[in-house]
């Protein structure tokens, strides 16, 4: 498989797989909650980028 341009070898790909399944099951239900409201107004402060 490649990445970038470059071989990336079985045991780099299931450690990136391993990785990403670990950090999921860790942070998963921290981007369900809500953002608290004193940082939605600091995001709204800056202007919209398009």
């Amino acid at each position: 498989m490649k990445r970038y341009g470059q071989m990336v070898s079985v045991e780099e790909r299931a450690l990136e797989q391993w990785t990403q399944r670990a950090l999921k099951s860790q942070y998963d239900q921290t981007l369900e909650e809500p953002l608290p409201e004193d940082l939605l107004a600091l995001v709204r402060q800056f202007p919209e980028q398009h």
